[in-house]
């Protein structure tokens, strides 16, 4: 039994389409994404794109405790890359977020990379300055432009590793562009980057890193 979560309105979405022959229904794509990963769904939404296409966005947890993000193709049931902005033309987010350290002093907390329907993508960062302040900006990612414009423990902040290098490391390891990366409190260790990755077979894959050696956690280690 996988559980799968799915909003209400997701739900009568997925219905409606289903009975309409828009779509496959969501259980015959579920058994054959279980077929080929093996692994536990953890979430599905049902997403539509400019031109009317319809894919399934299925978040699960493979048996090497890897949380990953497929997107199938909602008529064929084929796995496909997720349709949205080429991330060829997106500027990296190790260098949007090393553009805004040398503008605000202060820890980033959170970086998510956003891409709505027909709008520019942009990155919405969140900091905490030093000087007392909660800072939230979004960045266009393909230009750099700042378009929009909360206090930190500076002897804290010295401890944490630096997040460019840290995502430039990851980007070359996995080959991945980096979409989304928050720092959270944890127990052991005290401090984790969660940071999400867009794999060049399409899929996303999630990693966690303590915040403080920048080293790569498994799951188990996380308490």
């Amino acid at each position: 039994m996988c559980a799968t979560a799915l909003a209400a309105t997701s739900q009568d979405e997925i219905r409606r389409a289903v009975q309409a022959g828009q779509v496959k229904p969501l259980s015959d794509i579920l058994h054959l994404v279980q077929q080929r990963t093996h692994g536990r769904v953890l979430d599905v939404e049902l997403e539509q794109g400019p031109q009317g296409q319809r894919w399934y966005e299925i978040k699960l947890l493979t048996p090497q405790q890897q949380r990953i993000e497929l997107s199938v193709d909602a008529v064929t049931g084929r796995e496909i890359k997720k349709p949205e902005h080429s991330t060829g033309r997106l500027l990296p987010m190790a260098q949007v977020l090393r553009q805004v350290q040398s503008q605000h002093s202060g820890l980033i907390v959170k970086a998510d990379l956003e891409e709505e329907r027909g709008e520019r993508p942009v990155y919405e960062i969140e900091l905490l300055s030093t000087d007392g302040r909660d800072i939230a900006l979004r960045v266009d990612a393909i230009t750099g432009q700042v378009l929009r414009k909360g206090r930190f423990d500076p002897a804290l902040q010295a401890t944490f590793v630096a997040l460019p290098p840290l995502l430039e490391a990851l980007a070359q390891r996995f080959q991945a562009h980096i979409s989304e990366v928050e720092l959270k409190r944890g127990g052991q260790p005290p401090w984790l980057y969660e940071v999400e990755m867009r794999l060049p077979n399409g899929r996303t894959q999630e990693v966690w890193v303590d915040a403080q050696t920048g080293r790569t956690l498994q799951p188990h280690e996380i308490r």
